[in-house]
Order: structure tokens, then C-alpha cells, then sequence
């Protein structure tokens, strides 16, 4: 009985413990540059910050000449500093203008994750409600990618917000010609034809397409089906979709506050490709490894972005 009491008094104060650190946990820090020292309030001297660590309330940040700090907020909300000086928590979470933040929360934890690189891209999705994203009950769509004889330059599932379908693959040495095929959910045939090139353009009122519905395709060879490419998934969005989506977006820039800086765009871009609209999703991932092009972490997350997109061709 005293072993037990014990073992529940243990249990409580690990409890607390842990609800304690979780009420002090202020910011991940996201990128880092040059000269950045952190003072966390259980030392007694200054240490780098590292990419990845977290800052504690009452920790004190000190940055450097030609010095750059990335920072997200447990709120979602980001922080970039630029200029030299120290700063507090406090003061570094009143630049987070920390009103009620609902799209940036959803987000924040996950664009951390990219920095760790701990996690598959299925693990790294799994859980996350995406905010405007489609419903989607599909069977496991077959092929192996890595295996299939004709490879895609599409992604396997993507998300359109124009009419207009484009469905590209890679040329097959002395092929003369392919044959496409599209099925709906029910596998029925909906579209099918031969072509010499490479690519399909396909208009969706053309083809009844109903919104916010996906649609599965391959592509063989016209001598022989035996040569195929993995199946592909394409969903062109309703309007009501496309205005959720365009809501959000906006939503999500009010709440960063600006969405100039490399970690806002990194923000958007993450929402955007959660929602299989990647050709959004390369225009910020790849705008914000441009804006501070001396930041490694920032190319990293396109260039892992970008083997995200290969691995799902």
C-alpha cells in the first residue's frame, strides 16, 4: 500500500513537472545564423542556440552583428530577428502580436518538424486537419512509383483550381505513342485517347468533371499496356473550395502579420502543398529559400519539399 501511494505521488509530481515546462515553453527556434546566444534561466553563463531548441520563458536571446534568428511561436506565429542586441522572451512574444491565432496554431508545430527531419512525410501528414482541405475516401491506388516503367511529372494526388487538367509523364525511348485513360472513383472510363506527346491538357467543363471529386489516370504504351505508369489521382475544386482556400490564405497572412518574411512564406507554403495545391506550395517554399539565401535551414526545407514532390511522382 505505501508502494503504491508512493508510485501515485511520483506520478503527480512528473505530471506537474511536465504541465510546468509546457506552460514555460515560449518558442522553437526555426533557423539560426552567425552569432545567436541564448541564456536560459537554469544556466549561469551564455551557449549558442541552436536550430530546433526551445526557448523557455524568462530565457534571454542575445543576437550578433550579421546575425539572424528564426523563431516560431507556440501560437504558430513566427519571429525573424535581424538586428543585433539581446531581448527577452517577453518582449520577443510581444512581436508575435499574440491575438487568437486558429490557422498559424494548426501549422506551427508541423513546420518545426520539417527542421528535425525525424519524420516520413506519411508521418509528418498524419493527424493534421487541414484547414479547406478536401474530403478524401479513395482505395489505396495501385503501382508501385518507384517500379512502374513509365514515369510521372505530375504528383500522384494533386489538387487543381482551374478548369484546365494538365497530365504530363516522361518520354519512354522509341515510344510512338501513348494511350491515356481516366476513371472515376467507381472505375468507370470517363476519358480516354492516344497520343504522341507526353502531356494531356483536358478541360474539366468539357469532361462533366464534378468538383471536389478525384479522379484516377494512367498512361501505357499503345503497343503494350504491360508498360504502364503507377495510378494518379487529380481533384479539381469547387468554387465554395477555392473560396475556403482563398479565405484561409488570407486568414493565415492577418495572423503572421506579414507575409513577407522567409518563415511566413514558409507558413503558406506548408498550408498550401497540406492542401495538394503545389504549384502554390513551390511559389513560397521557393520565395522564402530566396529571401535569405544565407540561411541554409530554408533551403533545406525546399529542397526537402522538393523530394517530398519527386517521391510522389
Amino acid at each position: 500500500m505505501r508502494i503504491k501511494t508512493l508510485l501515485l505521488a511520483l506520478f503527480a509530481l512528473c505530471l506537474s513537472s511536465a504541465l510546468l515546462i509546457s506552460a514555460d515553453y515560449q518558442f522553437n527556434v526555426m533557423a539560426s545564423k552567425g552569432d545567436v546566444q541564448i541564456f536560459a534561466k537554469s544556466s549561469k553563463s551564455w551557449a549558442k542556440l541552436n536550430t530546433g531548441a526551445k526557448i523557455q520563458a524568462n530565457d534571454k536571446i542575445k543576437i550578433g552583428n550579421n546575425s539572424y534568428l528564426g523563431l516560431v511561436h507556440k501560437s504558430g506565429k513566427t519571429v525573424e530577428l535581424k538586428q543585433s542586441g539581446e531581448f527577452t522572451t517577453e518582449q520577443l512574444a510581444l512581436k508575435t502580436n499574440t491575438s487568437k491565432s486558429s490557422v498559424a496554431q494548426k501549422l506551427g508545430n508541423y513546420i518545426v518538424n520539417q527542421l528535425n527531419d525525424t519524420k516520413s512525410q506519411s508521418d509528418y501528414r498524419e493527424g493534421m486537419e487541414t484547414t479547406g482541405a478536401v474530403e478524401r475516401s479513395m482505395d489505396k491506388m495501385s503501382a508501385d512509383p518507384a517500379n512502374a516503367a513509365i514515369e510521372l511529372n505530375s504528383p500522384r494526388k494533386i489538387c487543381l483550381k482551374s478548369n484546365n487538367v494538365t497530365l504530363s509523364w516522361k518520354e519512354v525511348p522509341k515510344a510512338k505513342s501513348y494511350k491515356i485513360f481516366i476513371r472515376d472513383r467507381f472505375d468507370r472510363e470517363i476519358y480516354s485517347s492516344e497520343v504522341k506527346n507526353t502531356n494531356v491538357n483536358l478541360d474539366a467543363n468539357t469532361l462533366k468533371l464534378e468538383r471536389d471529386t478525384f479522379y484516377f489516370w494512367h498512361v501505357v504504351l499503345s503497343n503494350d499496356a504491360n508498360v504502364k505508369s503507377p495510378d494518379c489521382t487529380f481533384s479539381v475544386l469547387s468554387n465554395s473550395q477555392i473560396d475556403k482556400i482563398t479565405s484561409d490564405v488570407a486568414e493565415l497572412k492577418k495572423e503572421l502579420g506579414d507575409d513577407t518574411s522567409a518563415l511566413n512564406k514558409i507558413v503558406i507554403g506548408n498550408y498550401y502543398e497540406m492542401n495538394n495545391l503545389y504549384e502554390d506550395a513551390n511559389k513560397f517554399y521557393k520565395e522564402a529559400s530566396e529571401a535569405n539565401p544565407e540561411v541554409s535551414e530554408y533551403k533545406d526545407i525546399y529542397k526537402r519539399f522538393l523530394k517530398r514532390m519527386n517521391s510522389s511522382l
